[in-house]
């Protein structure tokens, strides 16, 4: 006996609807990996990146500091020898000045300039004409001046004078 009007159709266990949202679920799921793993991807590109910049920074900063002595290095040279110029140019005067001073009558056989001493050796008329416009000029100049004078058979007097700088002179009474 059969009471349908049509005949029995197998049915599946999972129905239309159930199957839709596996499919649907699935590909949401294959669409979630794929970003995961392009969004990986990415943070791993960033962060290599962003430690390529920091090591980057790292070596300029150290190029930085390099730069920044060796600028003060050479602000301590420039400094040095703008004092030894300057130096130079008073010593260069005064020099000036004392050949300028010399009377007619002195002759400077030996002049010996070194940057600590001045040797001076020559024939003058009396020690006056020596003493009295050269020493005070060259105790102005020097810190130690010492002039030894020999006489000569035909009258006058050469001398031998060695003036040594204040600075090394004050280096020796330290040493």
């Amino acid at each position: 006996m059969k009471y349908s009007f049509i005949e029995a159709r197998k049915k599946s266990i999972f129905g239309l609807g159930f199957k839709i949202w596996i499919v649907f679920i699935i590909t949401v799921e294959i669409i979630l990996i794929i970003a995961n793993i392009v969004i990986s991807t990415q943070v791993q590109t960033y962060s290599d990146r962003k430690d390529d910049y920091i090591s980057k920074i790292e070596e300029l900063d150290e190029n930085m500091k390099k730069l920044f002595n060796r600028q003060r290095t050479i602000n301590k040279e420039a400094k040095i020898a703008e004092r030894m110029r300057d130096s130079n140019t008073k010593l260069r005067a005064k020099i000036k000045r004392i050949f300028s001073l010399t009377p007619k009558d002195v002759i400077f056989h030996k002049v010996t300039w070194n940057k600590d001493a001045l040797t001076l050796e020559g024939y003058t008329p009396t020690k006056d004409a020596f003493n009295f416009v050269l020493q005070t000029e060259l105790e102005s100049i020097y810190g130690s001046t010492k002039t030894v004078f020999f006489p000569r058979k035909t009258g006058g007097f050469n001398f031998s004078s060695k003036n040594i700088s204040k600075d090394r002179t004050i280096k020796s009474a330290t040493e």
